[in-house]
């Protein structure tokens, strides 16, 4: 590769016929110039390239992390989603199950109430007939008293 040292130090021979001197140099000077800043430049801008490249693989090596990242975030996602439906179902029936349980002994307290009042009001009916035997037997008692005052005895 022919660099702006070379155009810049590149001499030419005197042929018969021959360009002006003033006019070769000045344009190779103006050649050697713009080819310098152009070497320059294309050297900038494989440095810029390489650096763009190292970015890229950083960004690429990134995505990939972020896209199996994001892949192990909605699998985690999916596990708790479904380990929460199954507590929640669990849940629901270990409710479930208690709410038979208790209406099962509500049903059970219920029935024993009612057999205690049936009895009590049994009891309650034979000591009001009880009461009513004794009162009946103190009214005959009052009565055949009075009977025997109306008759003077």
């Amino acid at each position: 590769m022919i660099t702006p040292l070379d155009i810049e130090n590149k001499k030419f021979h005197l042929g018969l016929i021959a360009y002006r001197r003033k006019e070769v140099d000045d344009f190779m000077k103006n050649l050697s110039t713009d080819y310098e800043r152009l070497h320059n430049e294309n050297i900038e801008l494989k440095e810029k390239m390489i650096f763009l490249e190292e970015r890229l693989k950083q960004f690429e090596t990134l995505q990939e992390t972020l896209q199996s990242t994001l892949v192990v975030a909605q699998k985690a996602a999916e596990d708790l989603n479904y380990t929460a439906r199954e507590q929640a179902e669990r849940i629901i029936k270990e409710a479930e199950g208690d709410a038979n349980e208790r209406k099962r002994q509500a049903s059970l307290q219920s029935e024993q109430i009612k057999k205690i009042y049936d009895k009590v009001k049994i009891e309650n009916l034979a000591y009001l007939g009880k009461m009513k035997g004794f009162l009946k037997n103190q009214l005959e008692v009052v009565y055949a008293y009075e009977d025997e005052l109306k008759r003077g005895e």
